[in-house]
Protein backbone atom coordinates (compact mmCIF):
# COMPACT_ATOMS: atom_id res chain seq x y z
CA UNK A 1 0.00 0.00 0.00
CA UNK A 2 1.66 3.22 -0.91
CA UNK A 3 1.51 6.02 1.74
CA UNK A 4 -0.25 8.79 1.57
CA UNK A 5 3.28 11.19 0.90
CA UNK A 6 4.69 9.08 -2.02
CA UNK A 7 3.00 10.98 -4.75
CA UNK A 8 3.71 14.37 -3.47
CA UNK A 9 7.39 13.53 -3.58
CA UNK A 10 7.64 12.37 -7.20
CA UNK A 11 5.36 15.61 -8.35
CA UNK A 12 8.61 17.66 -6.36
CA UNK A 13 11.19 15.57 -8.13
CA UNK A 14 9.37 16.00 -11.77
CA UNK A 15 9.25 19.87 -11.24
CA UNK A 16 13.34 19.94 -10.03
CA UNK A 17 13.66 18.14 -12.86
CA UNK A 18 11.83 20.40 -15.46
CA UNK A 19 13.77 23.59 -13.88
CA UNK A 20 17.24 21.55 -14.66
CA UNK A 21 16.88 21.09 -17.52
CA UNK A 22 14.98 24.24 -18.56
CA UNK A 23 17.69 26.16 -17.18
CA UNK A 24 20.53 23.74 -18.79
CA UNK A 25 19.03 24.55 -21.78
CA UNK A 26 18.85 28.25 -21.36
CA UNK A 27 22.53 28.60 -20.48
CA UNK A 28 22.83 26.28 -23.69
CA UNK A 29 21.30 28.89 -26.06
CA UNK A 30 23.30 32.33 -24.07
CA UNK A 31 26.55 30.41 -24.76
CA UNK A 32 26.98 28.87 -21.13
CA UNK A 33 28.90 32.06 -20.13
CA UNK A 34 27.49 35.12 -21.73
CA UNK A 35 29.17 35.56 -24.75
CA UNK A 36 28.03 33.89 -28.22
CA UNK A 37 27.52 29.93 -28.17
CA UNK A 38 30.96 28.32 -29.56
CA UNK A 39 32.88 31.21 -29.29
CA UNK A 40 35.17 31.94 -25.91
CA UNK A 41 34.15 34.98 -24.36
CA UNK A 42 35.75 38.61 -24.66
CA UNK A 43 37.61 39.16 -20.80
CA UNK A 44 36.44 42.99 -19.80
CA UNK A 45 39.21 45.61 -20.81
CA UNK A 46 41.66 46.57 -18.18
CA UNK A 47 41.51 50.02 -16.82
CA UNK A 48 44.30 51.84 -18.64
CA UNK A 49 47.62 52.42 -16.66
CA UNK A 50 49.79 55.69 -17.02
CA UNK A 51 53.48 55.16 -18.25
CA UNK A 52 56.24 56.51 -15.33
CA UNK A 53 57.06 58.64 -18.81
CA UNK A 54 53.28 59.93 -19.02
CA UNK A 55 53.70 60.37 -15.20
CA UNK A 56 56.65 62.46 -15.22
CA UNK A 57 55.70 64.74 -18.12
CA UNK A 58 52.14 65.66 -16.25
CA UNK A 59 54.01 66.46 -13.53
CA UNK A 60 56.93 68.50 -14.84
CA UNK A 61 54.15 70.32 -17.31
CA UNK A 62 52.39 71.47 -14.04
CA UNK A 63 55.38 72.60 -12.21
CA UNK A 64 55.89 76.42 -11.87
CA UNK A 65 60.08 77.33 -11.47
CA UNK A 66 59.69 79.59 -8.41
CA UNK A 67 58.65 75.95 -6.80
CA UNK A 68 62.38 74.93 -8.25
CA UNK A 69 64.09 78.18 -8.19
CA UNK A 70 63.06 80.58 -6.06
CA UNK A 71 65.94 79.48 -3.43
CA UNK A 72 68.46 79.80 -5.99
CA UNK A 73 67.24 83.38 -7.11
CA UNK A 74 67.48 84.42 -3.15
CA UNK A 75 70.59 82.87 -2.43
CA UNK A 76 72.27 84.79 -5.79
CA UNK A 77 70.85 87.89 -4.31
CA UNK A 78 71.99 87.62 -0.73
CA UNK A 79 75.55 86.58 -2.25
CA UNK A 80 75.71 89.99 -3.59
CA UNK A 81 74.44 92.07 -0.96
CA UNK A 82 70.81 92.85 -1.95
CA UNK A 83 68.62 94.78 0.20
CA UNK A 84 65.98 93.30 -0.98
CA UNK A 85 63.25 92.70 -3.76
CA UNK A 86 61.91 95.16 -5.62
CA UNK A 87 58.29 93.06 -5.55
CA UNK A 88 57.68 89.19 -4.96
CA UNK A 89 59.24 86.43 -6.92
CA UNK A 90 57.03 85.94 -9.97
CA UNK A 91 56.79 82.67 -12.34
CA UNK A 92 56.23 82.83 -16.14
CA UNK A 93 54.45 80.90 -17.98
CA UNK A 94 57.17 80.46 -21.33
CA UNK A 95 55.18 82.67 -23.73
CA UNK A 96 57.42 85.47 -24.46
CA UNK A 97 60.67 82.70 -23.95
CA UNK A 98 60.20 80.30 -26.40
CA UNK A 99 58.39 78.23 -23.57
CA UNK A 100 61.24 78.71 -21.18
CA UNK A 101 59.17 79.05 -17.70
CA UNK A 102 61.24 81.65 -15.50
CA UNK A 103 61.11 82.73 -11.87
CA UNK A 104 62.60 85.76 -11.47
CA UNK A 105 62.70 88.78 -9.84
CA UNK A 106 64.50 92.43 -9.64
CA UNK A 107 67.06 92.60 -6.53
CA UNK A 108 67.84 96.20 -5.38
CA UNK A 109 71.26 96.69 -4.52
CA UNK A 110 71.66 99.71 -3.50
CA UNK A 111 68.29 102.66 -3.03
CA UNK A 112 68.64 105.98 -3.87
CA UNK A 113 66.99 108.29 -1.14
CA UNK A 114 65.88 110.83 -3.27
CA UNK A 115 65.70 109.74 -7.16
CA UNK A 116 64.24 106.12 -7.80
CA UNK A 117 65.97 106.14 -11.58
CA UNK A 118 69.17 106.18 -9.66
CA UNK A 119 68.74 102.53 -7.38
CA UNK A 120 70.96 99.86 -8.30
CA UNK A 121 68.35 97.18 -9.68
CA UNK A 122 69.36 93.94 -11.29
CA UNK A 123 66.92 91.24 -12.49
CA UNK A 124 67.55 87.71 -11.04
CA UNK A 125 66.01 84.73 -13.52
CA UNK A 126 66.31 81.33 -13.57
CA UNK A 127 63.86 78.80 -15.62
CA UNK A 128 63.81 75.92 -17.72
CA UNK A 129 61.98 74.29 -20.55
CA UNK A 130 62.18 70.85 -22.48
CA UNK A 131 65.71 70.81 -24.66
CA UNK A 132 63.83 68.67 -27.45
CA UNK A 133 61.79 70.75 -29.73
CA UNK A 134 60.87 68.53 -32.12
CA UNK A 135 57.21 69.26 -31.85
CA UNK A 136 57.69 72.72 -32.21
CA UNK A 137 55.69 74.37 -34.42
CA UNK A 138 57.17 77.94 -34.30
CA UNK A 139 60.41 77.86 -34.99
CA UNK A 140 62.65 77.08 -38.36
CA UNK A 141 63.51 73.12 -38.82
CA UNK A 142 67.38 73.53 -37.54
CA UNK A 143 66.05 74.42 -33.66
CA UNK A 144 63.92 70.98 -34.22
CA UNK A 145 66.56 68.51 -32.47
CA UNK A 146 67.23 67.11 -29.49
CA UNK A 147 69.09 70.46 -28.13
CA UNK A 148 67.09 72.60 -30.42
CA UNK A 149 65.68 74.99 -27.40
CA UNK A 150 69.13 75.58 -25.50
CA UNK A 151 70.44 76.18 -29.34
CA UNK A 152 67.85 78.61 -29.80
CA UNK A 153 67.80 80.09 -26.73
CA UNK A 154 71.71 80.78 -26.90
CA UNK A 155 71.41 82.34 -30.06
CA UNK A 156 68.35 84.59 -29.32
CA UNK A 157 70.88 86.08 -26.27
CA UNK A 158 73.78 86.56 -28.82
CA UNK A 159 71.61 88.80 -30.54
CA UNK A 160 70.80 91.21 -27.70
CA UNK A 161 74.53 91.71 -26.78
CA UNK A 162 76.32 94.82 -27.89
CA UNK A 163 79.97 94.27 -28.50
CA UNK A 164 81.17 97.54 -30.17
CA UNK A 165 83.71 97.77 -26.85
CA UNK A 166 84.74 94.49 -27.86
CA UNK A 167 83.79 93.52 -24.21
CA UNK A 168 81.41 90.14 -24.50
CA UNK A 169 82.34 87.12 -23.57
CA UNK A 170 81.49 83.82 -24.06
CA UNK A 171 82.54 80.29 -22.61
CA UNK A 172 81.42 77.12 -22.17
CA UNK A 173 81.63 75.33 -18.85
CA UNK A 174 82.33 71.61 -17.79
CA UNK A 175 80.02 70.68 -14.78
CA UNK A 176 77.61 67.69 -14.09
CA UNK A 177 75.61 68.59 -17.29
CA UNK A 178 75.99 67.85 -20.61
CA UNK A 179 77.01 71.21 -21.97
CA UNK A 180 76.53 74.70 -20.49
CA UNK A 181 77.37 77.91 -22.44
CA UNK A 182 78.46 81.32 -19.67
CA UNK A 183 77.89 85.13 -21.86
CA UNK A 184 78.86 88.08 -20.03
CA UNK A 185 78.08 91.39 -21.69
CA UNK A 186 76.60 94.67 -22.53
CA UNK A 187 73.03 94.68 -23.94
CA UNK A 188 70.69 97.16 -23.91
CA UNK A 189 69.89 97.30 -20.06
CA UNK A 190 73.63 96.94 -19.34
CA UNK A 191 75.98 94.35 -18.04
CA UNK A 192 74.17 90.89 -18.44
CA UNK A 193 75.45 87.45 -17.10
CA UNK A 194 73.91 84.20 -19.33
CA UNK A 195 73.80 80.93 -18.70
CA UNK A 196 72.59 77.65 -21.10
CA UNK A 197 72.86 74.23 -20.05
CA UNK A 198 71.38 71.15 -21.67
CA UNK A 199 70.85 67.30 -21.02
CA UNK A 200 69.20 65.64 -23.33
CA UNK A 201 69.17 62.55 -21.48
CA UNK A 202 66.57 64.03 -19.20
CA UNK A 203 65.19 66.20 -21.75
CA UNK A 204 65.57 69.36 -20.18
CA UNK A 205 67.13 72.84 -20.67
CA UNK A 206 68.05 75.47 -18.40
CA UNK A 207 68.24 79.73 -18.84
CA UNK A 208 69.95 81.61 -15.95
CA UNK A 209 70.42 85.60 -16.08
CA UNK A 210 71.67 88.39 -14.10
CA UNK A 211 72.25 91.74 -15.36
CA UNK A 212 70.53 94.75 -15.83
CA UNK A 213 72.91 97.00 -14.32
CA UNK A 214 75.00 100.01 -15.84
CA UNK A 215 78.34 99.60 -13.99
CA UNK A 216 79.58 103.00 -14.80
CA UNK A 217 76.09 104.80 -12.98
CA UNK A 218 76.85 101.74 -10.13
CA UNK A 219 79.88 99.98 -9.63
CA UNK A 220 80.73 102.43 -6.90
CA UNK A 221 77.53 101.92 -4.88
CA UNK A 222 78.35 97.65 -4.74
CA UNK A 223 80.09 95.57 -3.16
CA UNK A 224 81.26 93.20 -5.62
CA UNK A 225 82.13 93.62 -9.71
CA UNK A 226 81.36 90.68 -12.09
CA UNK A 227 84.09 88.95 -11.97
CA UNK A 228 82.88 87.83 -7.59
CA UNK A 229 79.81 87.60 -9.24
CA UNK A 230 80.55 85.55 -12.29
CA UNK A 231 82.72 83.14 -10.35
CA UNK A 232 79.80 82.39 -7.77
CA UNK A 233 77.43 82.04 -10.58
CA UNK A 234 79.14 79.79 -12.64
CA UNK A 235 80.65 77.61 -9.33
CA UNK A 236 77.24 77.71 -7.35
CA UNK A 237 74.06 78.91 -8.73
CA UNK A 238 74.18 77.09 -12.18
CA UNK A 239 75.55 73.81 -10.02
CA UNK A 240 72.77 73.80 -7.43
CA UNK A 241 69.95 74.98 -10.17
CA UNK A 242 70.76 72.10 -12.31
CA UNK A 243 70.89 69.91 -9.42
CA UNK A 244 67.57 70.84 -8.54
CA UNK A 245 66.17 70.31 -12.20
CA UNK A 246 67.77 66.76 -12.82
CA UNK A 247 66.14 65.48 -8.85
CA UNK A 248 62.84 66.28 -9.65
CA UNK A 249 63.25 64.87 -12.71
CA UNK A 250 64.26 62.00 -11.97
CA UNK A 251 62.38 61.96 -8.27
CA UNK A 252 58.87 63.66 -9.28
CA UNK A 253 56.56 62.12 -7.39
CA UNK A 254 58.55 63.16 -4.27
CA UNK A 255 57.66 66.75 -4.68
CA UNK A 256 53.66 67.69 -4.84
CA UNK A 257 52.19 69.83 -8.05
Amino acid sequence: MTTPSTPRRRRRFGKGLVAVVATGLLLAACGGGGGVAGKTPTPPTAPSVKSMEEVKAANIEAWKACDMFADHVRELAEFLDYQKFADDLLSTNGQNTAGVRLCEGRALFYEDPKHRSNNAEGLISIGFGTANMEGHLYHDEKYKTPTGRYDLMLQLMRDVYEDEAGSLAERTLDGPWEKATVILGDTGTGTTLSAFVVDTKRDFMLRMTFGGLRMKHHGDKLTWDWEKASKHFREVTMVNAYQAMADRIDHPLDYPR
